[in-house]
Parts: structure tokens; sequence; C-alpha cells
């Protein structure tokens, strides 16, 4: 079984998103070891487009991308700062996406700033990690996705929450979790006054 550092039944659910809109190309930002990249590509007919984007190319991450070569998948790593010029010029090259996940750099920002150089190269942008805020710890941070999702101007789009009932009820911080969906092919027509 794929080790993933996400909630089972929020990334299930995202990836039966994916499936029902007929996902051909994804963009991950933030993918550590490769674990939910490896689940995304499930979801993902083969051939589809996989693009990474790491600050790190961890040995587990690179064999995951090789792994979905292997399978026939057009699988790439890109190794950079995701709010770096070059990188965002690298990803522009690949796109559009059908998806783009972020799940990078957790501070206010960061996201903020993922959202505005990644979320126009997707027509769905998911966001992990929104059910609440926490103080840094071990793995960086301050992890602040929530804020930025309550702030985000969703008005204009449909938009949807995956948080499971074990999230939801989770109090020992170790972990946030929730995956917040923006849909941006429906924009909502705004009506004139």
């Amino acid at each position: 079984m794929v080790r993933v550092a996400q909630d089972r039944e929020e990334f299930g659910k995202f990836c039966q998103l994916m499936i029902a809109e007929k996902v051909r190309s994804y963009l991950e930002i933030g993918s550590w070891k490769g674990g939910s990249i490896r689940l995304a590509a499930e979801a993902l007919p083969v051939g589809s487009r996989i693009v990474s984007v790491d600050k790190v190319a961890h040995p587990k991450l690179q064999m995951a991308l090789s792994d979905l070569k292997r399978n026939g998948y057009d699988a790439r790593l890109i190794v950079g700062d995701s709010i770096d010029q070059k990188t965002i010029e690298a990803v522009k090259t690949l796109g559009p996406y059908d998806v783009v996940f972020i799940d990078g750099d957790h501070r206010l920002a960061h996201v903020t700033c993922d959202w505005e150089n990644y979320g126009s190269m997707g027509r769905i942008v998911g966001f992990h990690d929104i059910a609440r805020d926490m103080p840094a710890d071990r793995w960086g941070g301050p992890h602040q996705v929530a804020s930025f999702w309550q702030q985000l101007d969703k008005s204009e789009y449909q938009h949807t929450e995956f948080i499971s009932e074990h999230t939801r009820t989770r109090s020992d911080n170790k972990a946030v979790y929730g995956i917040g969906i923006i849909d941006r092919s429906t924009a909502i027509a705004l009506q004139a006054p």
C-alpha cells in the first residue's frame, strides 16, 4: 500500500473527482516522497501528463516518477522553489493542466503566491491542509492554508471541501488535512447591476 501524507478518505474523494472530470494532466506543488502523486496517477489514464514541483528531489519521489514513466505516464519533476520565476516558467511550458494540487510551503504568503502563479494554469485547483491552521513544527510552518482558504474569494467559482470526520475530530495537532477545491471551469457569471 502506498504511504501518503494525506487523509485517505479525503484524497480518495479528490481522486474520484478527477476520474469524473476525466483528468489527463495533473500538476502537484509539493510532492515530498511521491505518495500522493502515485495515488493521483491511479485516477488518470495511462499517457496522462503528471508534473511534480518540489524543492528537493527526494529519492522516493524520483522512484515514484520513474515508476510512472515506466507505466506509460508522461511524468516530470521540476526541482525548485515554487515561487521562483524559473520554476514557474518551467511549469508553464508543460501546461495548462486539468488539475493543480497545491501542497507546498504552507505559510500564508507562500500559498498565496502558489495560487497566484499556478491557479490560472488549471481548471480545477486543490489545496491541502485547509481544515485548520497550526503553529510551526518540525515540518516547517506555521501552517496557514486554512487562513488562506477562508480569505480566498470563492464567490466566482464552484467550490467544495473534502474534510473527513477523522480530520474534524482530530485533536493531536500532528496533522492538519482537509482538501479545498476550486472549479475554475464553472465560473459563475456576475450579474451587471
